[in-house]
């Protein structure tokens, strides 16, 4: 599995996020929200809130996955 998701920010445009640098997910108002492994914290607005954190976890964990191999 790839180490990189991809998404479209309404806002920012295209948004690369390294799988390994998050500590944690979780929404807020509509938005994605993403804190990362040195404390940072962003929000992103996505079309589809549901399906894309869905597809953020599923990425998260078959990126894990395949280094337990």
């Amino acid at each position: 599995m790839k180490a990189i998701y991809t998404f479209e920010d309404e806002h920012t445009g295209r948004i690369y996020i390294l799988l390994p640098k998050i500590r944690e997910v979780a929404t807020a108002l509509g938005n994605i929200v993403i804190t990362f492994d040195n404390g940072e914290r962003k929000s992103f607005e996505v079309p589809n809130l549901k399906q894309t954190m869905e597809h953020l976890l599923q990425s998260i964990e078959a990126y894990y996955a395949d280094l337990l191999k």
